[in-house]
Order: C-alpha cells, then sequence, then structure tokens
C-alpha cells in the first residue's frame, strides 16, 4: 500500500498513542503507552498533549489496523516525529506485536473428562493391558490368607 500524506487540524489526545483528529482516531507507529486503567496512562496521556498541544498534526497515513484506526508516523512543526518524542522522554516503549498461539501450534484440550479423555492422553493400548493384568491381580488377592485382604 502506498503511504498517503494526511493533514489534520487540532488533534486531541485520547491516550499516548492515539490521536482523534476530526472524526478520525489515529494510532502512532511504532511505539506502544499503557492502557487506560494501566500505570503510567496518565503521564503518558498528558506527555502526548504536551505535544500536539493544538499544534497541526501531519501525518502519513500506513494503513487501518484492526481496532478501525488509521495506523500513521506523524509529525509537528515542533517535533519532527511524534512517536521518537514519547520514546525519548519515557513515555512510551517500542511496540512489539504480541503474538498469541495459532491454530497450528496450539495444544487443544478436550472439554469433557473421563473415558475419552483417558483414551487421548493413554491411547487403546491401555485398555488392552489392564484387561490382561486385572485378573491376575484379582487372582492373587484371593489367593492370599484372609487377614492381608482390606477391608
Amino acid at each position: 500500500m502506498t503511504p498517503l500524506l494526511g493533514i489534520f487540524a487540532l488533534c486531541a489526545a485520547i491516550d499516548g498513542d492515539t490521536l482523534r483528529c476530526g472524526d478520525e482516531r489515529v494510532r502512532l507507529a511504532r511505539i506502544d503507552t499503557p492502557e487506560r486503567c494501566g500505570v503510567g496512562f496518565e503521564q503518558a496521556k498528558q506527555a502526548m498533549q504536551w505535544l500536539i498541544n493544538g499544534k497541526e498534526a501531519r501525518c502519513v497515513l500506513r494503513k487501518r489496523e484492526k481496532y478501525g484506526r488509521l495506523l500513521a508516523e506523524c509529525s509537528t512543526r515542533d517535533t519532527p516525529s511524534l512517536s521518537d518524542a514519547m520514546l525519548a522522554n519515557g513515555s512510551a516503549e517500542p511496540y512489539c506485536r504480541k503474538r498469541g498461539p495459532t491454530k497450528a501450534n496450539r495444544r487443544r484440550t478436550p472439554k469433557r473428562r473421563g473415558q475419552f479423555h483417558f483414551n487421548r492422553l493413554f491411547g487403546e493400548h491401555v485398555h488392552h493391558l489392564l484387561d490382561r493384568i486385572g485378573p491376575v491381580l484379582a487372582d492373587q488377592r484371593l489367593d492370599r490368607p484372609r487377614e492381608f485382604h482390606r477391608a
């Protein structure tokens, strides 16, 4: 996708890495800041508000991300990169894509327990062993004197 240049007037900080520019929400690329209930949220939001402070924001739009926000590299007349400025003042961390388990590497366990679960874990061959050993154990117990039997 070819990057597009978007010039927005008067942007407001939603949080440390998201701006509201008119009707659009713009997510700053390459950084991650604490979420609304996280430690450091207010400091990150105030740092972003101080950086944009009613200035015209220029954004190079990359794409629309999964939450519907525009993903962009933004700057103001005084700040060449808002992402770099947030990293430099310690209000943000470099964005690291969080990868969860995929269908290929996710280990699925059955919801049911009991015989089905036993078969999945140990396989059918265990039942054949139990069928062979069971009568032998029962015979040994019967051959014992009465005082050795458990109640």
